[in-house]
């Protein structure tokens, strides 16, 4: 966890602000903060997905039952998987103004609406998956963008979007 936690830091410190960058690094070497990395299979069904956060619930209030403050976090560090819309060459773009991120959980987009920090980079992974070497190829050989997504989300906000998760499916 502590190597994930610098990976994140050093991220903030490439893409937030100076003052934010400092924040979001207090914040992780400070506070508690759990890590919930959401690598679940993308054509899994939406059904079970609130039983899944939902267990991550139940099982901290027994743990708190019992005295144990393993899930006793201050922030929940979410790691995920987004695209981004890349205007067409030509395209007037949008980038600086509204961001077309296209999320592959329906969760991942209702919890970075809760995010206090949301920091969005381009993934090895993504580059050759689009089969380029740099970002500049990136975008030349395809109008998305595959990227990582990191959020640091109060524990509470996190722990009111497992009901919200819940309501959305059965509505």
């Amino acid at each position: 966890c502590i190597r994930d936690s610098k990976y994140c830091i050093g991220k903030a410190a490439s893409i937030l602000s100076p003052a934010d960058s400092k924040r979001f690094q207090d914040i992780l070497s400070g506070k508690k903060v759990a890590l919930l990395m959401n690598e679940r299979l993308v054509n899994l069904p939406p059904d079970p997905v609130p039983a899944l956060h939902k267990a991550l619930k139940d099982d901290r209030a027994w743990a708190l039952e019992q005295g144990s403050t393993a899930y006793n976090a201050d922030y929940v560090l979410y790691i995920t998987k987004v695209a981004e819309e890349v205007p067409e060459k030509g395209a007037v773009s949008k980038r600086h103004t509204e961001q077309e991120l296209i999320y592959y959980k329906f969760e991942d987009e209702m919890l970075q609406e809760e995010a206090e920090y949301k920091i969005l980079f381009n993934s090895k992974v993504g580059l050759q998956m689009a089969g380029a070497t740099n970002p500049t190829e990136y975008t030349m050989k395809s109008n998305l963008q595959y990227k990582k997504m990191i959020l640091l989300i109060p524990f509470k906000k996190y722990m009111n979007c497992i009901d919200k998760f819940t309501n959305l499916l059965s509505d």
